[in-house]
């Protein structure tokens, strides 16, 4: 569909204020920017772009076309989300970002099976570092390092945050520098698609170390562990991935550490 929007948009400096017209498209989503009938108009849209920042936009779009701009060739997903946070429009991952995806986990699947020694994969974590974890123990490894950091506490964050946190996320695995493999990705994108939301407490970051706690709880999820909203209903993880047909998955060497690693929450 069409949507009409105008506003700011964060992190482009050169386009200024504009208002304009998003659309899906079968490569992406693409604009058409204008200038501003209203200048200090109050941002209600929320468009994430690949790799760009956040370019927050208002709906009603007036004025005359004065440039065009692209997001479909951004390495990323692509997602509109309304004042409530809620997707309006969206499209898959670039298919460009999915190469060096494959490649990443490719090659830790290389160095894992030449029995390389690789932290936070066949070792333990801070002081268990040089402690070598065996084979049959990888995949357990990285699932009871999410359940370890399950520790938040204070009140949950609202539904737009998490939305936007597990958009951050996916942006940032579909780099192709962390190893995952596709189906973490798509897993996310899904739940983003779905609005199966994880609740996730607010309070257990260590900041710059990482958001390693709330990150916890919001890739939890992912193996049907915690709870989580759909369609407005407060539920098991399970269960919520059931009613949006989906199931836990398993996660593979790496996936545990990628998920939880960086400040996402923060940002």
């Amino acid at each position: 569909g069409e949507r009409a929007l105008t506003g700011s948009p964060i992190g482009l400096p050169r386009i200024g204020r504009v208002e304009g017209i998003v659309r899906a498209t079968p490569d992406g989503i693409e604009g058409e920017a204008r200038l501003p009938a209203d200048p200090d108009a109050v941002p209600e849209i929320t468009v994430i772009a690949g790799l760009a920042p956040p370019l927050r936009l208002k709906p009603g779009a007036r004025g005359f076309r004065v440039a065009r701009f692209e997001l479909a060739d951004l390495a990323g997903p692509v997602h509109v989300l309304g004042a409530d946070g809620r997707p309006l429009l969206g499209s898959p991952l670039d298919p460009a970002a999915w190469p060096a995806i494959d490649r990443s986990h490719a090659m830790l699947d290389r160095a894992i099976a030449e029995g390389r020694t690789i932290y936070g994969v066949n070792t333990g974590f801070g002081k268990l570092a040089s402690t070598r974890i065996g084979s049959a123990d990888l995949v357990t490894l990285q699932r009871n390092l999410i359940l370890s950091h399950c520790t938040g506490s204070g009140p949950e964050l609202g539904a737009e945050v998490v939305r936007l946190v597990i958009a951050l996320k996916v942006i940032g695995l579909a780099r192709g520098h962390s190893g995952v493999g596709r189906t973490v990705i798509e897993m996310l994108l899904t739940l983003l698609a779905r609005d199966v939301l994880p609740c996730v407490p607010s309070k257990g970051s260590v900041g710059a170390s990482g958001d390693l706690t709330p990150l916890a709880h919001l890739s939890a999820i992912l193996i049907g562990v915690g709870e989580a909203t759909c369609d407005g209903l407060r539920l098991p993880a399970t269960e919520a991935l059931a009613k949006a047909g989906l199931k836990p998955i398993t996660l593979g060497p790496k996936e545990g550490l990628a998920l939880i690693n960086g400040t996402h929450v923060s940002t």
